[in-house]
């Protein structure tokens, strides 16, 4: 560039940065290349330092020369109107035949533009001029997907009047809807499920265990009737039915026995579902699972069975129940302790009697080399400062347990 051609750029650009109309116009007459300069240091076209000036005239003026590229490329004239707020300045530039489409590689659409900013009307005519409601941008996001994760109600159904298509998904797999679960867009979610939209297949059971824990029943419900996968765990190893069991709601316990195909699953400290339900008492649900199929002797992690933690919290009926249905009266935990030896330990000579209706084994022993009569008597008070058992449900039990012609205090 010589001398003189870079003069008259100098007093090209002051005249931008002045809003010096007829010295602008008189350095196109001259040079008309720069109608479309990027400025080599601001990096900004005089269209853009114009409008970021507030020179809507001097703008306005740009559009008056054919040689203004209405499309310009990373400098696009109708996505800084949109961005800078000047509506009607983007309402010239889509009747002069701007393209609504243009989306520079790592941005927006001018639709999506107008809909951050609801400038509906607006959006309206780049529908009309041919904007796509679907476009999407370098991470496959469309504007629904967008207003969708951001709760911008407004801008949904505007979209979805437009015909919006709500199954698209983005680079990560996820549709609008799947994006408004996750954010908590409760009323979006609402919304377009009413339209019609369903969770993306490779999201639907992470959802399924989210409207778990956010106590979402009827979404969890419905995931679950259109047949979503339940035999499912979350990254600690807990399956999808020990949270429900924990949660407690009987609906959703009852509703995924009937579905799971294994309810021999644990929660994340390794306890059965069945021995959960046995530990509440939950004498219905106990029931309803043996007969779908759990297997009433399944040992949790610490080779606990139901029976052994029925009787560990005095679930007498639940204990009784499970008896009946098969349980193995003589299982015993990691510690070699069995259902007798927890009835002894808590005093309960009513389930030292259920125990022993099903033949319970009395001279068993634990790790320790302890049998129930001698887990009682360990246990029972004694009288006053003498050695001799003071009446106590852990002296009966111990009387229970004496075999016929021996001492019922039988400590050494």
């Amino acid at each position: 560039m010589d001398s003189e051609t870079s003069i008259k750029n100098g007093i090209f650009w002051d005249a931008v940065r002045l809003g010096d109309i007829a010295t602008f116009k008189q350095q196109l007459v001259e040079l008309p290349d720069l109608v479309n300069a990027v400025h080599p240091e601001e990096k900004l076209s005089a269209f853009e330092m114009a409008l970021a000036s507030g020179f809507v005239a001097f703008a306005e003026t740009l559009l008056e020369y054919s040689e203004f590229n209405l499309n310009h490329e990373m400098h696009n004239p109708l996505r800084v109107a949109v961005e800078l707020g000047f509506i009607e300045l983007a309402e010239r530039l889509l009747h002069k035949g701007a393209l609504p489409n243009y989306r520079p590689r790592g941005m927006n659409s001018a639709l999506l533009l107008c809909l951050e900013k609801e400038y509906y009307d607006l959006a309206e005519l780049m529908i009309a001029k041919g904007a796509e409601v679907n476009i999407r941008n370098d991470k496959g996001w469309t504007p629904l997907i967008w207003a969708a994760v951001n709760g911008r109600n407004n801008a949904v159904e505007f979209l979805l009047r437009h015909n919006a298509l709500i199954h698209i998904c983005n680079n990560d797999g996820w549709n609008a809807i799947t994006g408004a679960f996750f954010k908590r867009q409760t009323k979006t979610v609402e919304l377009l499920k009413d339209h019609g939209a369903v969770f993306s297949e490779r999201f639907k059971q992470l959802v399924l265990l989210s409207s778990l824990e956010a106590g979402d029943v009827d979404l969890f419900i419905e995931l679950v009737e259109e047949g979503c996968q339940v035999d499912i765990e979350d990254s600690n190893g807990e399956s999808l039915l020990a949270k429900a069991v924990i949660k407690g709601d009987e609906r959703l316990i009852k509703l995924l026995i009937t579905k799971c195909s294994n309810l021999n699953v644990q929660d994340r400290e390794g306890n059965s579902v069945l021995s959960l339900l046995a530990k509440n008492g939950q004498l219905e649900l106990v029931k309803m699972a043996v007969e779908q199929g759990a297997d009433i002797n399944f040992k949790s992690k610490n080779k606990t069975t139901a029976l052994l933690t029925a009787f560990r919290f005095n679930q007498l009926s639940t204990a009784e129940l499970l008896l009946q249905q098969g349980a193995a009266v003589n299982a015993c935990d990691s510690d070699s302790n069995t259902a007798l030896m927890y009835t002894a330990y808590l005093g309960s000579l009513d389930g030292v009697e259920l125990l022993l209706e099903y033949k319970a084994n009395a001279q068993l022993t634990n790790n320790k080399g302890l049998t129930a009569k001698q887990i009682a008597l360990q246990r029972a008070p004694l009288f006053g400062k003498t050695n001799v058992l003071d009446n106590s449900a852990f002296k009966d039990i111990a009387e229970f347990l004496t075999l016929s012609g021996h001492f019922v205090d039988d400590r050494a």
